[in-house]
């Protein structure tokens, strides 16, 4: 079975928060629990939540990768219901809807025994929040004082309130996008121009099997070009770059070299930063000497 590891930068990097584990997640010990999606998930209600696209598409990866996802939802019921949902997902709402087969617990405090038992059946040792975080800051804090590591994906909350910050660590959810590169049949390519969603050549992306994962973009450090008039090409700057947008799909490893073949002359495959300060693969245009 594939292993999917998130690799982060080190303490030195980033918040004093990350501890000795930073480099320890895997798909083997890793959930995701989707907090208190059930009050924004209706479509007309996605324009107050502009994560929200953001928590689908990432969950749809996920899942396909077959991590465990715990949709906790709080209330006021004193003692947490929890059961696998059995109900096919409501295509009506969003994609962050349980899926059949899905842990959904229900209570005041959403991280109670039952569940306690479970992860550790499954031997998880981290959990990853998403969605509204609410009134799960205590289900944070009880995950951490029994041991779990607590990580919160940064574009995928509304809010990261102070007290969740200091009970979990912190991270963009392109370091997680960029774990499905270890994998041995993926890697998360970076795109813009034509390949980009109702384009041109998209198709050539849809054929090779890769699906959509999110929107980003790169660092202050890329321009913009033209290829004959016909098609953008973007290259690293010393001076004068900006952010540019792109869109992150998950290609198979096999499929990398069709797309690149069908790619016009002059364009080719390399390393991009994004915003966030992360790496990924990306189609670049090549660098012309003079």
């Amino acid at each position: 079975r594939n292993v999917m590891s998130l690799h982060v930068p080190p303490p030195s990097a980033r918040s004093n928060n990350f501890h000795s584990n930073w480099d320890m997640l895997t798909q083997e010990n890793t959930a995701l629990m989707v907090t208190n999606i059930h009050d924004c998930v209706l479509p007309g209600d996605a324009d107050r939540y502009a994560f929200l696209p953001v928590v689908e598409n990432l969950l749809a990866t996920l899942r396909v990768h077959g991590l465990l996802v715990i949709h906790a939802v709080t209330s006021s019921r004193s003692q947490p219901e929890l059961k696998l949902w059995s109900a096919p997902q409501d295509k009506t709402r969003s994609g962050c809807s349980p899926s059949s087969g899905e842990i959904v617990i229900e209570g005041q405090v959403p991280f109670c025994a039952n569940l306690e038992l479970i992860l550790r059946m499954k031997k998880i040792q981290n959990i990853v929040f998403m969605g509204n975080l609410g009134g799960c800051t205590q289900a944070i804090t009880e995950a951490k004082d029994k041991g779990f590591g607590c990580w919160l994906l940064e574009e995928c909350l509304p809010t990261i309130v102070a007290e969740s910050k200091q009970e979990a660590i912190a991270v963009p959810s392109s370091f997680l996008l960029g774990a499905l590169s270890s994998t041995s049949n993926s890697l998360i390519l970076a795109v813009n121009g034509t390949l980009m969603r109702g384009l041109e050549l998209n198709p050539n992306m849809i054929n090779a099997g890769a699906t959509f994962v999110s929107e980003a973009e790169t660092d202050k450090a890329y321009r913009m070009w033209s290829l004959d008039d016909v098609c953008p090409a973007m290259q690293r700057v010393s001076e004068g770059g900006t952010n540019i947008k792109l869109e992150l799909w998950s290609v198979p490893y096999a499929s990398v070299p069709d797309i690149l073949k069908k790619e016009p002359a002059g364009l080719c495959i390399g390393k991009v930063r994004l915003a966030d300060g992360s790496e990924v693969l990306g189609v670049l245009g090549e660098a012309l000497g003079k």
